[in-house]
């Protein structure tokens, strides 16, 4: 009987790593940085798999349009997937998110203890991203939905850990695959990669079956993307330009970012190569780090010149500064590595910059934070593996039981806008032909979701202008059709349209849809049919 015992513990503490990452994935879920099912890039990516698996919704929609275009592998991997289980979209997304999320937090760990010899590094790694924060150009270090580079993150972390045990074909392969689902993060993961892995080694032959590995994966990507796209690679028109100062900034232009951010990212990049220096690797690791840094500050230095001087179309696209998000992991994986096993003042010191990344104004998060850091630490200089990982557990489910208590269990299957806003989508669900098409107001995204009907324009869709000029001339004269054209008054905007005015917009419209609707706030009267209406939205039909 004891040894029976005896081998379940040794079998036990074997998935000892990726059992905690699954823990952690749960209660991130819970609480500890949410999740979100719904909102923000799924008000494109569900209409887009919804037209998918039935092509007779949305017609004539102009951002469901767009789908067509879409090279990435993500939506033919989700459509299969549920075509083969007949799972609902709300449950394929979340087991494909806590999978990802799950990869990510055991990549970290790996990580940590192949880089310095012990779990209780790649423990403190994986607590050190544990919650994420935002970083510049406007994304998270990690996301709280499903989206592609939600998926494509992991198989970027686990091929820096194959090329630290010099198995480059495992990572070709995995970058190959994350190029397949998300192109962006694997361009600047990829070349920061391959160029700090010749400066480190030197040359090897088996790098040429890495990268035809690669290429194998990414071909078909590339191809499918020049045959979608026939805009200019390096032309920027004025009318494109215009539009995306307009509304896509944030992502960008260097000069759209907050003050804090620049700041908070100087901070962490002056920490960085202290920290390099102090990390005890191997000389190759040590220029595998400052060559992997030194590709990204070069990508820094491209996407400003080519964004604010000299403005070419592919490196905006590309937005150059998101590569920054690498930088901040590779610091993660040092410091959590060095607080863990060498935890000197200095390192204390320098983990001031990665403290000072939680301070965005989620002052709740912010303590969480301090409190998970501080702790798992502390825990990590005196006590044993074993307590170590109770303590890390324990930290962590009080933090997400803390946010679980504040925010309330995470809407896992519909989207966090107000319920008044889903029950119209509900209504014109069941009682608007399929072939309608909604005018709703343009600073209130997401009624594709539930609604499953054709809609107008909104705002939030020119994030897709990134990517079709054609596209962004569309959208910016649907907007300028309606009179909301600036950002900060659109909902003033929109309420001076009359009855006349919305006639005016669906006009040309008329013949490609059974009937048009115009959904609009309820104190906004119009002299329309009125069909529907509750505490915020009244609903018209135009005749």
């Amino acid at each position: 009987m004891g040894a029976q015992y005896n081998s379940w513990k040794r079998r036990l503490n074997s998935y000892r790593q990726p059992l905690l990452a699954l823990f952690f994935a749960l209660c991130s879920f819970l609480g500890a940085n949410y999740y979100h099912y719904g909102m923000w890039n799924h008000f494109f990516t569900l209409p887009w798999l919804y037209d998918w698996a039935q092509p007779e919704l949305f017609p004539h929609d102009l951002l469901v349009g767009q789908g067509q275009a879409v090279t990435s592998f993500f939506y033919p991997l989700l459509l299969t997937c549920h075509q083969l289980t007949g799972l609902a979209w709300p449950v394929l997304f979340l087991i494909f998110y806590l999978l990802s999320l799950t990869a990510l937090f055991w990549a970290l760990q790996r990580l940590g203890h192949l880089l310095f010899g012990q779990d209780r590094a790649g423990l403190m790694v994986m607590v050190a991203a544990s919650l994420a924060y935002p970083v510049i150009a406007d994304i998270f270090l990690w996301d709280s939905l499903l989206m592609e580079r939600v998926l494509a993150l992991p198989l970027l972390l686990w091929s820096l850990y194959a090329a630290h045990r010099a198995h480059y074909r495992a990572m070709g392969l995995l970058q190959g695959l994350a190029f397949a689902l998300h192109p962006l993060s694997a361009t600047f993961f990829t070349l920061g990669s391959g160029i700090a892995l010749l400066l480190s080694h030197g040359w090897r032959p088996r790098l040429l079956q890495a990268a035809g590995l690669f290429l194998i994966l990414a071909l078909p990507v590339v191809y499918f993307q020049s045959q979608a796209s026939q805009d200019p690679l390096l032309a920027v028109s004025a009318e494109w330009l215009s539009v995306m100062k307009l509304r896509n900034a944030h992502h960008a232009f260097p000069s759209a970012y907050p003050l804090d951010q620049w700041l908070k990212s100087a901070a962490l990049l002056l920490a960085y190569f202290p920290l390099v220096h102090l990390s005890g690797l191997r000389p190759a690791q040590r220029r595998y780090f400052h060559g992997f840094a030194g590709v990204i500050l070069l990508f820094l230095l491209v996407g400003y010149l080519f964004t604010m001087v000299w403005p070419v179309k592919l490196v905006i696209v590309f937005q150059f500064f998101r590569s920054f998000k690498f930088l901040h992991f590779l610091f993660i994986i040092l410091w959590g590595g060095l607080i863990a096993t060498r935890p000197r003042p200095i390192i204390i010191l320098l983990g001031l910059a990665l403290a000072l990344q939680f301070f965005y104004g989620a002052w709740s998060k912010t303590g969480a934070a301090l409190f998970l850091l501080t702790t798992v630490a502390f825990a990590a200089r005196w006590l044993s593996q074993k307590r170590l990982y109770l303590v890390a557990a324990g930290a962590y489910l009080l933090v997400s039981l803390g946010a679980l208590f504040l925010r309330g269990f995470p809407n896992w299957d519909r989207g966090s806008q107000p319920e008044s806003w889903y029950a119209a989508q509900h209504w014109v669900r069941e009682h608007t032909p399929q072939s309608s098409l909604i005018i709703t107001p343009p600073q209130t995204p997401g009624f594709r979701v539930e609604s499953r009907r054709s809609v107008y324009v909104s705002w939030f869709e020119g994030t897709r202008s990134f990517f079709n000029e054609a596209y962004a001339t569309h959208w910016w004269q649907r907007l300028q059709s309606l009179g909301t054209t600036h950002p900060r008054s659109l909902p003033q905007q929109y309420r001076q349209n009359t009855a006349a005015d919305f006639r005016r917009v669906a006009q040309p419209h008329t013949a490609q849809h059974e009937a048009i609707y115009v959904l609009t706030y309820r104190q906004h009267r119009l002299a329309l049919p009125s069909v529907y209406q509750n505490q915020d939205w009244a609903l018209y039909r135009l005749p």
